[in-house]
């Protein structure tokens, strides 16, 4: 060392210490403390190394423009740190430690590993176990791929792909093998989870529905009894479907939709209803079907109502076709009622009928008859009945020792 000065203080230890570059380097050092304490080296005071390095330790130090580097003789950044990772374990991916004392195990490390593809590495210890890691304890937002965050978190990326927050467990073991996100605000607990091998869920932990909003509009709630609302938040029975629309036009409020497009025959919707049996099998016991003429929407269809009468699949009942006629026990009603079987009628008496009313209602009725003799002694048979009456009997009677005599009998219902 040609150029120098070095102020050393009282028992000073200087071991294996030396200056880079020869001649040519001017270095100064003032120390005011041991550069020797138990196997460490310290260095405190002022140095002038213009574009030089020196060893501390056998660990080479390096300042070069300005920058400092640990483990690089060229740094290019105020500090770097270089050191090989060889491997995912996390002990060898620590470059830098924080620490309260000289213990390893309560620290903090920054790093780099994450092989193959090479990444950055925080790790918190607590007495050597992993532990927290807390950002902005006084406030503030904390922002990931972007330098101005609006929000506590916000994650951002520009790419023509998706954008992942993943929370993910990969034990199956049992029901705690859970990846959850839980949000609270308030009193109210928000919570996203994935249970070992079962499923989802999405819903609150605490005593809260769960809703679902478009466009700032609450569409649909769960409520905390599990009812289900959809236009309507306070649902009265395990779905409700409410609809606001003026006027008496179809308002859409429940599709039932089958897609299947093929190129003959009728197609069908079916709302089926089920219930459970004694051995916890759930089995269809009514169905309401749409069924169309054929495979084009724009054609007619038909409305048919099925009942199961034994333990078996629903059968058809009832079917109203696309002219509005009404079938019993018939697939093809030719009338605006068919029914195929007998049909009983309750309410009246024995010897009463049905009758139309004038207001069109039928009522049970007790029989009276009006009826007379039509024969104008003229016109066989007698003239035509009166309006509202019918014949019910019409001969030419002889009987010995009187003329011959034209009946016709008219009667009417009173």
């Amino acid at each position: 060392m040609n150029k120098g000065r070095t102020k050393l203080a009282t028992g000073l230890t200087l071991c294996c210490f030396s200056l880079a570059g020869g001649a040519s380097y001017a270095a100064e050092f003032e120390v005011i403390d041991r550069l020797s304490v138990d196997g460490y080296t310290i260095l405190r005071g002022s140095a002038d190394i213009p574009g030089g390095s020196f060893a501390v330790g056998g660990s080479t130090f390096v300042v070069k423009g300005g920058n400092a580097g640990i483990g690089t003789a060229v740094p290019n950044n105020k500090m770097d740190i270089v050191k090989t990772v060889t491997s995912n374990d996390p002990t060898t991916m620590r470059s830098l430690r924080f620490g309260v004392d000289a213990n390893p195990g309560y620290s903090f490390y920054i790093g780099t590993g994450g092989l193959p593809v090479m990444s950055g590495v925080l790790q918190a210890l607590d007495n050597g176990n992993p532990s927290n890691i807390i950002l902005n304890p006084g406030g503030g937002n904390v922002g990931i791929g972007t330098t101005a965050p609006g929000n506590i978190l916000q994650v951002t990326k520009n790419q023509n792909a998706s954008t992942y927050i993943a929370v993910t467990n990969s034990d199956t073991t049992d029901l705690y093998s859970r990846a959850r996100f839980l949000a609270t605000g308030g009193t109210v607990n928000l919570e996203m989870e994935a249970i070992g091998t079962l499923q989802g869920y999405v819903g609150t932990t605490s005593n809260h529905n769960l809703g679902v909003m478009t466009n700032g509009q609450t569409r649909m709630t769960l409520d905390t009894s599990g009812n289900v609302g959809i236009g309507t938040t306070a649902p009265a029975g395990t779905l409700e479907i409410s609809n606001s629309y003026s006027g008496t036009s179809q308002g859409g409020e429940v599709y039932v939709t089958n897609t299947y497009s093929s190129v003959s025959g009728p197609r069908a919707a079916d709302l089926t209803f089920r219930l459970t049996d004694s051995v916890g099998s759930r089995k269809p016991v009514a169905m309401i079907q749409a069924l169309s003429n054929n495979q084009d929407s724009s054609s007619g269809a038909n409305i048919l109502f099925y009942t199961r009468t034994a333990d078996g699949p629903p059968t058809e009942k009832v079917r109203i076709d696309n002219n509005g006629n009404v079938g019993i026990g018939t697939a093809s009603p030719a009338a605006a009622l068919e029914v195929n079987g007998s049909v009983k009628f309750s309410g009246g008496s024995a010897g009463q009928y049905l009758m139309k009313g004038a207001d069109g209602n039928l009522a049970w009725v007790s029989p009276a008859l009006s009826c007379y003799n039509s024969y104008d002694g003229t016109n066989e048979y007698g003239g035509a009945c009166n309006a509202g009456y019918a014949t019910v009997f019409k001969a030419n009677i002889y009987m010995m020792g009187i003329a011959q005599q034209w009946v016709r009998v008219c009667c009417k219902i009173q």
